[in-house]
């Protein structure tokens, strides 16, 4: 059973919300069970599931559709060539 969502502050969702509205790619540093990831993608939306937190909506490089939880997240930066 994954661990229980922990809200993330208000800056990081709007930080998040302007991305999406332009469109940018960002890699993301993400946690997991042997520390932390880096996956590059484009996000498109963020939703709410009222049962397991904020999920950040994106394709990745393959253009495949990829989700992760808000409080996952532990840093971002736009993704340059």
């Amino acid at each position: 059973m994954p661990e229980s969502y922990q809200p993330v502050s208000c800056q990081l969702h709007s930080e998040l919300e302007l991305i999406i509205m332009h469109k940018q790619t960002i890699q993301l540093q993400l946690k997991s069970q042997s520390g932390s990831r880096i996956e590059t993608v484009i996000p498109y939306d963020i939703i709410s599931r009222s049962d397991t937190g904020e999920f950040l909506l994106a394709y990745n490089k393959e253009q495949k559709k990829v989700e992760f939880r808000l409080d996952q997240i532990i840093s971002f930066k736009p993704f340059s060539v």
